[in-house]
């Protein structure tokens, strides 16, 4: 058994006890937001890691934890109807422009694959953000660490070779 398995099995050991629930939920609109979920993980992985192998790790990781404020507003609004704020309004124009001076030109360069992978990666953070709010919220009876450990189990099957 390989790592990637073990690992399924330790997720899936404490959690089979809640099968049944998940099981209803999924038939009551449960799948789409997992799914998203799911995907947003695997994509947000994926994305991250490319993302620090071009443009190193300080880069990649202070454009994926700006674009994601950004991204999670902007993605509520449009899934689900929430309003933006002020507050979000004057915080989001502070994190484009903490972006956009990083990534102002500078005698090193900056990569051009690697800049748009780490912004991936914050657009798909806010995704299972959003959806992950919007499951625990229309579905208040499901198991939330079971959802949880099924949506990074099957974002993970994304990642494998």
């Amino acid at each position: 058994m390989g790592p990637a398995a073990l690992g399924g099995v330790i997720l899936a050991a404490p959690a089979r006890r809640h099968v049944p629930g998940l099981l209803r939920a999924l038939r009551h609109g449960l799948a789409r937001p997992l799914l998203i979920c799911a995907a947003a993980t695997g994509v947000y992985q994926a994305a991250f890691l490319y993302s620090t192998a071009r443009t190193g790790a300080a880069l990649a990781t202070v454009v994926a934890l700006g674009t994601a404020p950004v991204a999670t507003g902007l993605i509520a609004r449009l899934a689900c109807g929430e309003h933006l704020t002020r507050t979000w309004l004057i915080c989001t124009a502070a994190a484009v422009t903490g972006c956009a001076l990083l990534m102002a030109p500078t005698g090193t360069g900056v990569d051009a694959l690697g800049l748009p992978a780490a912004t991936a990666s914050g657009v798909c953070y806010g995704l299972y953000t959003v959806y992950a709010k919007q499951l625990a919220t229309d579905h208040p009876g499901v198991h939330l660490p079971t959802v949880s450990a099924l949506s990074l189990l099957l974002g993970a099957v994304l990642l494998v070779p």
